[in-house]
C-alpha cells in the first residue's frame, strides 16, 4: 500500500520544476536575442562618414614624409686655424649681406699680414731702385756709345783723307793700311759697345721682371691674408637668416670648419623620404604633392640619393612655387609621389575604410540599411580611392573604419533621421 508523500516534499519538487523551466525559458530567449544580434548588426548614423561615388580621375601615389628647407643655404667656414672669440648673432636672427656673425682670433693673421706687407714694401723699393739703376747705366752706356761713334767717324774721315792722298801718290801704302786698320778697330769697338748696351739692358729688364713677379706674388699673398682677416668675422654672403652658429666660445677652430650657416628665406625646396621598399618606383621628374595643413603644394623630384638610411630613401624636390607664403624652414609635410594615374573611373573620398588592399569589403547605404559589397581597389591617393566592382556613380559609400563589421552582410543604421545634421 503506497503512502502519501509529505506536503513539504511535494512543494520542494514543484519549486525545482518551476526553476528548471524558467531557466530553460530564459536561456532560449537569450539565445534567440544573440542570434538576432549576430544576424543583424547596427551602426549609429552620427558615427559614420560617407562619400557619394562619382566619376573622375585618380592618381596612384606613394606616401612619405618631407621637410621644407631653404633652397639656398650657405655654410661659412673658418679661413684659418683659430679660436672662437665672440658670437655676434644667434640662430633665427635676420642678417644682411656682409654683416658679421662671429669673431675668430685674428692675432696670428694680423702678424702675418704686417710681415707680408713689410716684405712687399721692400720688394717694391728694390724694384724701383733696380729700375733707376738700369736708367743710370743705360745713360752712361749711351754716352760712351756716342763718344765711340764720334771717334769712329773721326777715324773714318782720316782714312778717307789718306786714301785720297794715296790715290794721287801723296803718301805711302803703309800709311793707308794703318788708317784702314784704325778705322776698322774704331768700328768694331762701337759694335762691341752696342752689344754690351743691349746685353746690359736685357739683363736689367730680366731682373726687373723677376722683381715684378715677386711683387705680384707678394701682393696676392697680402690680398689673401686680408681676405682671411675679413672672413675671420664670418660675414654673411647673402641677405637672409642665421640657421646655425657655433657658440662654443674659446673652442679651437680648424681651417675649413663650418662656423655658421645662412639661408635665403625667399625660396624653399623639399627634402623627401620614402620607404626603401618603394625606392624602385620613384624617379627623377615624377610629380610630388606636399600637404601642409589644408594646403597642397606641387613639385617634381630633382634628384634621388643612392644611399639608404634607416630603411628610408631620400630625394630632393623642386617646388613649383618655391616662394609660397606658407613655407617655413623645417616645416614637416605629408608627401605623395604620383607614380601613375587613371581617368574617368568610379571614385570615393579616401578615409579610414581604405585598408591599402586590392580587395576588401565596403558598405553601401540603402535607406536605413548598409549592404556589404566585395570590391577591388584600384589607384589611390590622399584624396580619392578608385572602386572597381558593382558600385555605381551616385551610390553612398561608408568611408569610416568598418573593420569590426567586415564579416557582416547587412547593417542597420540607427537614428537615420539625423541625416540632415551629418556633414559629409
Amino acid at each position: 500500500m503506497d503512502r502519501q508523500l509529505p506536503k513539504e516534499v511535494i512543494s520542494k519538487r514543484r519549486r525545482k520544476q518551476w526553476i528548471t523551466g524558467l531557466t530553460v525559458l530564459i536561456s532560449a530567449v537569450l539565445i534567440i536575442w544573440f542570434i538576432r544580434q549576430i544576424g543583424t548588426r547596427s551602426v549609429e548614423w552620427s558615427r559614420i562618414k560617407y562619400s557619394v561615388a562619382e566619376k573622375g580621375d585618380v592618381e596612384a601615389t606613394l606616401t612619405g614624409m618631407g621637410t621644407i628647407v631653404p633652397e639656398i643655404e650657405q655654410a661659412i667656414t673658418a679661413p684659418v686655424n683659430s679660436i672662437l672669440r665672440k658670437t655676434l648673432l644667434r640662430p633665427g636672427e635676420m642678417v644682411k649681406v656682409g654683416q658679421c656673425i662671429l669673431e675668430l682670433d685674428r692675432d696670428f693673421l694680423q702678424t702675418e699680414y704686417d710681415k707680408t706687407n713689410d716684405e712687399l714694401e721692400l720688394l717694391r723699393q728694390r724694384w724701383t731702385q733696380t729700375g733707376l739703376e738700369l736708367e743710370r747705366k743705360q745713360a752712361e752706356l749711351n754716352a760712351s756709345r756716342e763718344v765711340k761713334e764720334l771717334q769712329a767717324q773721326f777715324v773714318k774721315i782720316q782714312y778717307d783723307r789718306i786714301k785720297r792722298l794715296n790715290e794721287i801718290g801723296a803718301n805711302s801704302e803703309e800709311e793707308l793700311q794703318r788708317a784702314s786698320l784704325a778705322s776698322e778697330i774704331a768700328r768694331r769697338d762701337l759694335e762691341v759697345l752696342k752689344l754690351q748696351i743691349d746685353n746690359q739692358r736685357a739683363s736689367m729688364e730680366i731682373e726687373l721682371q723677376a722683381l715684378a713677379l715677386q711683387v705680384q706674388h707678394q701682393e696676392r699673398s697680402l690680398k689673401d691674408i686680408s681676405r682671411r682677416l675679413a672672413l675671420a668675422k664670418a660675414p654673411s654672403p647673402l641677405d637672409g637668416i642665421v640657421t646655425w652658429v657655433n657658440d662654443s666660445i674659446g673652442s679651437p677652430i680648424r681651417e675649413g670648419d663650418v662656423v655658421a650657416r645662412v639661408a635665403d628665406l625667399g625660396r624653399y625646396r623639399l627634402q623627401g623620404e620614402i620607404s626603401s621598399i618603394n625606392s624602385g618606383a620613384i624617379g627623377v621628374g615624377l610629380t610630388v604633392r606636399a600637404r601642409i595643413g589644408e594646403k597642397v603644394i606641387n613639385g617634381r623630384i630633382r634628384s634621388i640619393s643612392p644611399l639608404v638610411h634607416n630603411n628610408l630613401t631620400s630625394f630632393d624636390v623642386q617646388l613649383d612655387n618655391p616662394g609660397d607664403e606658407i613655407l617655413r624652414p623645417n616645416l614637416r609635410a605629408d608627401i605623395f609621389v604620383v607614380t601613375s594615374s587613371v581617368d574617368d573611373v568610379v571614385r570615393v573620398s579616401n578615409g579610414p575604410f581604405y585598408e591599402g588592399l586590392h580587395g576588401q569589403t565596403i558598405f553601401v547605404i540603402k535607406g536605413s540599411r548598409a549592404e556589404a559589397h566585395r570590391v577591388d581597389i584600384g589607384a589611390a591617393n590622399f584624396e580619392w580611392v578608385e572602386i572597381r566592382g558593382d558600385i555605381l556613380p551616385g551610390d553612398t559609400v561608408i568611408v569610416s573604419d568598418m573593420k569590426k563589421h567586415r564579416e557582416a552582410k547587412v547593417l542597420s543604421i540607427k537614428n537615420r533621421e539625423n541625416e540632415n545634421s551629418q556633414n559629409r
